[in-house]
């Protein structure tokens, strides 16, 4: 029995650290889209850059929840 616990522990790791990885994805990018989305609220070429650059990360946050897009 000890050496099966020892077995799965392994196995499992492997899997924890893409799921804390894909976590960490998450929280980057929906972080960066709302400091995007608060420097959007204008009519300058900055603020349109940013609300693209919002649009964009969202798009991509939006195809990860889906399972379509594979964090790195």
């Amino acid at each position: 029995m000890e050496a099966l616990a020892g077995t799965s522990g392994i196995a499992t790791a492997p899997v924890d650290r893409a799921e804390r990885r894909r976590e960490a994805w998450r929280r980057i990018v929906v972080r960066q889209v709302a400091s995007l989305c608060a420097r959007a609220q204008g009519s300058d070429a900055a603020a349109q850059d940013a609300a693209a650059r919002a649009g964009r990360l969202a798009a991509l946050l939006e195809l990860e929840e889906k399972g379509v897009l594979r964090a790195r």
